[in-house]
């Protein structure tokens, strides 16, 4: 359990066995036991506790520059990176390999969680609001109408 009480699980990628740990390093260095060696990956009942570990691989002192500004600018970076895989695949015929996908949007994630550390808030209240936003912009579904609007009417 996390210090602030939070019950943090781990599933096995292999065979999806799901148990609890104690420390949130052991989301990530424990082995799975019945999958001879296979890498336990975090299952993050919030995001608080994804935030609170890509936190630990931050950069301490970036080299030069101001980190309010270079996360958002790494941020546009990563999402360069992300549509250039699929631009490779639409416009090329690349093939759409989903294991380098997946990888791009978790860097993409990461710079997400690190531009709200950066600024102060938290990713489970960047979530929240935006499915609120969503359910007033689009209370019955998407409708071509409500995308137009670039603000939610008070």
């Amino acid at each position: 359990m996390a210090n602030d009480g939070t019950r943090l699980s781990t599933t096995c990628r292999c065979c999806g066995a799901l148990f609890d740990v104690d420390d949130p390093e052991e989301l990530v260095n424990s082995l799975c036991d019945e999958c001879s060696a296979q890498a336990m990956v975090p299952k993050f009942a919030d995001l608080k506790l994804y935030q609170h570990m890509a936190g630990k691989t931050r950069l301490k002192e970036p080299a030069e520059g101001d980190v309010r500004i270079l996360a958002p600018l790494a941020l546009c970076g990563e999402a360069g990176e992300l549509a250039n895989i699929v631009k490779k695949h639409f416009a090329y015929g690349h093939e759409l390999d989903m294991a380098v996908l997946e990888e791009e949007l978790g860097d993409l994630l990461w710079y997400v969680a690190e531009v709200a550390t950066v600024y102060g808030l938290t990713l489970n209240d960047i979530a929240r609001k935006n499915i609120v936003k969503l359910q007033r912009r689009y209370p019955d579904g998407y409708d071509t109408e409500g995308s137009h609007q670039t603000r939610d009417k008070k």
